[in-house]
């Protein structure tokens, strides 16, 4: 009996010895995941850099690919999952802002202990460029002369769908021919996009100067603008001195570098220089005007053969900008500089020495509620800061300096208002961090206190846990001491039955 007892127990020490031991193998053998581009240039498309990390789901793994501001997915691009096969395709779901794609491995396609690539495939056929700014070089009607019939856009993805439109103001019916004098008109221009391009669903229309409202198309792929005008003094019919030879066609002429001119427009004029009793002579103006919400603290510095223009005198056309008379005879290029600044950032120049603030009055954002806040994990409420950035600039959040995906956060204008998701605030370490909020031109930034860490609630934004870890983690061990205390068991019964012998 007692060698059945003996055997039984060094044959159940084998195998839990078997069963430790590759326990232990499978606890070592984590997978190991590897992202390729098939296209390098793809990564431009994907916040940080195109960097990705897998995290551990309920029946495997997912990753996200998430767009950078400016782009939204048309569908869902292919993803390739290979390790020691052919390649299993992974079907991705897009989240239902179109910037945010959800990619699911199941457990079966993975091999532990192994590389496990993943291939992106060609991005750039599966997105569309949102268009979050459209710029329109507007002609404003001349008393006397032809309503203009064409505008040029300047914005590359839209063109122009129909013709331009006009119409007296208090009137329905479309008027062409020439503009009457001291007449309210309205003009509409409808844009289309083209293909791979889309509409932002409230886009900025500059210039803002006689701009009305835009109204955009429930598939964001057209956008009707309405400006409205009022027209001067008329040209005498037979002024004597006009000088004829000077057309709209005289723009042809020259070109407009406006590479150093931050935050302003360039608008092209055509007409008298003057009131009909003052002058009858046809000139080409160009006006030099701020972004809206900003304004210049000085001229701006226009010259042409390395001559300094002077601007005209103010008139009802140059209230925030700067108008300035071209030479009749003259050619090439004109040279425009300046630098407009927000009408609440701004700050006079004195010689004065300026005090040392936290943020520098300088910065083009600033943020204005929220700064330097403490969140606690106990609580199921996010965290709130609020940029004074235009919303329709809006660009994403940092965190310590890395992008985050949209899911972990939300944002809404007034003018920018971002809340850090409580499920993604559980998941960083207690103590200082920095958040960023971006706009496609500058950004603000301040830091927030984790008061406790809660990341162990969130296991979803957790780095890859190791597999097996947890109470199951420590079964192979378990395993190995029991084999051993069974081991010695029969060791202590085969000697008390040599001592019975």
């Amino acid at each position: 009996m007692n060698k059945i007892l003996r055997r039984i127990g060094l044959l159940a020490a084998a195998v839990m010895l078997l069963w430790g031991w590759q326990g232990m193998e499978a606890k070592a053998a984590d997978p190991r995941f590897e992202v390729k581009y098939e296209n390098p240039d793809d990564k431009q498309y994907i916040i940080n850099d195109g960097k990705l990390e897998v995290f551990k789901g309920d029946n495997g793994y997912y990753f996200n690919l998430c767009l950078k501001t400016g782009y939204i997915f048309k569908k869902e691009p292919t993803v390739g999952i290979t390790n020691q096969g052919p390649a299993t395709f992974i079907k991705g779901k897009l989240a239902d802002n179109k910037k945010d794609c959800r990619y699911d491995i199941e457990s079966s396609a993975i091999i532990n202990d192994t590389d496990n690539v993943l291939t992106i495939k060609d991005i750039s056929s599966y997105i569309i460029t949102e268009i979050s700014v459209v710029d329109i070089e507007v002609i404003p009607p001349t008393a006397g002369q032809e309503l203009p019939s064409e505008w040029k856009i300047t914005t590359k993805g839209v063109e122009v769908e129909g013709t331009l439109t006009w119409q007296k103001v208090g009137y329905d019916e479309v008027v062409t021919g020439s503009a009457d004098p001291n007449t309210g008109y309205h003009a509409w221009i409808t844009l289309s996009t083209k293909e791979n391009y889309i509409l932002d669903s409230n886009p900025t229309v500059n210039p803002s100067n006689y701009f009305q409202n835009a109204t955009v198309t429930k598939d964001n792929k057209k956008i009707k603008c309405l400006y409205s005008f009022t027209t001067g003094d008329a040209q005498p019919s037979n002024p004597g001195n006009t000088n004829t030879e000077i057309t709209w066609e005289k723009w042809n002429d020259w070109t407009i570098n406006r590479d150093k001119l931050e935050n302003g427009h360039i608008a092209k004029g055509y007409g008298l220089s003057g009131s009909a009793a003052e002058s009858h002579d046809a000139h080409l103006f160009l006006y030099v005007e701020p972004k809206d919400g900003y304004y210049f603290t000085e001229e701006p510095k226009v010259s042409w053969n390395d001559t300094l223009l002077v601007p005209l005198p103010k008139d009802s056309s140059t209230l925030y900008g700067y108008k300035y008379q071209l030479d009749d005879n003259g050619s090439g290029t004109i040279v425009v500089e300046g630098k407009a600044v927000k009408k609440d950032t701004a700050e006079p120049q004195t010689n004065e020495p300026q005090a040392n603030t936290s943020q520098s009055s300088n910065d083009t954002y600033k943020i204005i509620n929220g700064a330097k806040s403490t969140w606690n994990g106990s609580t199921t409420e996010g965290l709130t800061i609020r940029g004074d950035g235009d919303f329709a600039k809006f660009a994403g959040v940092r965190v310590d300096g890395n992008w985050i995906p949209s899911a972990h956060y939300e944002a809404k204008s007034g003018s920018t208002i971002v809340t850090l998701k409580p499920s993604y605030l559980a998941s960083l370490a207690e103590g200082e961090h920095t958040v960023d909020i971006m706009w496609i031109d500058d950004s603000a930034s301040t830091t927030f206190t984790v008061a406790a860490n809660t990341a162990a609630a969130q296991p979803e934004l957790d780095s890859v846990p190791k597999t097996g870890e947890g109470v199951m983690g420590w079964m192979p061990e378990i395993l190995l001491l029991a084999a051993a205390g069974l081991v010695t068991f029969g060791g202590i019964l085969r000697r008390r039955s040599k001592i019975h012998l």
